[in-house]
Formats: C-alpha cells, structure tokens, sequence
C-alpha cells in the first residue's frame, strides 16, 4: 500500500528531499551558515531632521553569519559552541577569483591533495634554507597560500541585518574558516585547553569577541578573540547533538569528493622538468607566513 504524504509547499528542504529531488542540485554539500569577520563598514540611511544621512549601519570587525538563502547577521560578539575542527590550506587566484582548496583534514601532517590538482595549494612541506633565493613570483606564490582552522559548531548572536533591524540567532549550526595566523593560534588555545582538562569540544560555550591589528605598511585586520565560559558544563545529549555532528561529517565528507572530483580532473601525470627541478628546490625550506 502507497503511504499518502502531503507536500508541504512552504517546507522546500524537507519535501524536495522527499520527493528526490534535492539529489539533482550541482551543490551537493549540507547548507551550513557561515561565520566570518566583515572586514569593511557597511553603511546605510537614516533620516535626521526629515533628511536622509549617510551612516554606518555595521562597523567594520564586526562578527557576520552569512545563512544559506544569503541573510547576514551582524553582531559585536557571539557565543559559539564548537562540535568539530578540521584543517585545509587555501589559496586566492586573482585571475578567477575563487579560491582553490584543499581536502579537510586532521592535521598537517601528511600533503593534501588540492582542486588544481597538485598538493597543498603550491605550498612546499618540508623546509626552504634559503628564501630569498627563490624567484619573486614563486615566493608571491607561496605566500599566498595560508593554512586554514575550520571549525564547525552552533552560535547564539544578537545583532541586525544590513538593513539595520535587530535579529537574534539561537544555536545555529556554522562552518567557519580561520586562515589568519592569530586567529588560527587563538581558536587552536582553546582546544588546548580543553585537551588539557579532558573535555570534549561540545561540553563547554566559548565567547568570541574580535579585536583589530594595525600592520607596519598602516593597513589593518581583524582576529577572533576567544575566552572558554568554564561555567557551561553542557551535557551532550542523543537527539539534537547528534544529528548536528553527523551534519557536519556530512559537509566534511561531501567537500572532500567534491575536492578530490576536482583534483583528479586537473591532474597531470607528465610533469616537465622544469616542475621538477622546482618541486625539487622545496627541500628543506621554511616559509614565514604573513597575515
């Protein structure tokens, strides 16, 4: 007998998924909120005396989540619950603007295939003796390529949207991408710390606030700041939890093939001599990374 299901128009998700349809897409990955620090003000319109001023509606530094449907939420501060870390390295192509990615992984310890199809975005594993030696665009190259922390977790923020309305987020399920070196650092303490207290990433809130750098060159950045909330003894529980975490696999798993997909497509198993005698010159190099 043929179960009647109704469709639920205003549920896409749920119902395209029902009918089969949510496997079709191009973008086979879960729909993850993204956590990020807006680097520039955003500025909007208030009216002063029945005049229209030009203000600034989201200073820059502030902390962003970026939802899937494109609604971004913009709050000083925010209180993230971590589930899970990974780490990839990540490189900037003018020329397409995208970047090109690596595979998510443990550690760093072993080379990660990439979506030009070589290893670790360009970046060489071992230890360069003498840096300065290399040409210039091979070291432009190089530095590019940053390592990066990616974390996934739930956040809870008050903030507004760019229209200036306020809006509360509550335990929203995110992926966020840390490729400065601070930044890297500081999340990386907090998992420290909860290593040395044997206490596993979902049993404690961390309180994320974000602070801004000044470069000798004059320009400025932003780094997340990070302090563990002792207080938050949160026990894990079967339901919620756990179809989060298997929600973030989800994502870790589905980024890796479509890597990979990428990789093997952009392989080239002749190298010309030239690639090698510079593959070769990788040996024994290390690379100061900037921010």
């Amino acid at each position: 007998m043929t179960e009647l299901t109704t469709i639920d128009t205003n549920n896409y998700a749920a119902t395209a998924q029902l009918l089969g349809q949510a496997f079709d897409t191009n973008d086979k990955r879960p729909k993850l909120a993204r956590l990020r620090i807006e680097k520039k003000s955003i500025m909007g319109d208030t009216e002063v005396n029945g005049k229209k001023v030009r203000v600034e509606a989201v200073p820059a530094g502030s902390l962003a989540l970026e939802s899937s449907d494109g609604n971004t939420i913009f709050a000083e501060k925010a209180t993230i619950r971590i589930f899970l870390q990974r780490f990839m390295y990540q490189k900037w192509d003018n020329t397409k603007e995208t970047f090109f990615k690596s595979v998510l992984a443990d550690s760093f310890k072993e080379d990660l295939k990439d979506t030009t199809g070589t290893f670790n975005c360009g970046k060489p594993s071992g230890f360069i003796e003498d840096w300065h030696s290399l040409p210039e665009a091979m070291r432009e190259s190089i530095s590019r390529v940053k390592r990066v922390r990616v974390t996934f977790g739930t956040v809870t923020m008050s903030g507004v949207t760019k229209a200036g309305d306020a809006q509360d987020v509550v335990d929203i399920p995110f992926v966020w991408e840390v490729a400065t070196k601070e930044g890297f650092k500081n999340v990386g303490g907090i998992v420290a710390k909860m290593n040395s207290l044997q206490r596993l990433l979902p049993q404690h809130n961390v309180e994320v606030t974000v602070e801004k750098r000044e470069m000798t060159n004059g320009n400025e950045y932003y780094v997340p700041v990070l302090e563990l909330d002792m207080s938050s003894n949160i026990e894990v529980t079967d339901d919620v939890d756990q179809d989060t975490i298997k929600e973030f696999f989800s994502y870790v798993e589905s980024t890796n093939k479509w890597v990979l997909e990428e990789y093997n497509k952009n392989y080239q198993e002749e190298v010309s001599q030239e690639d090698e005698d510079t593959v070769d010159g990788f040996i024994d190099v290390i690379v100061d990374e900037e921010e």
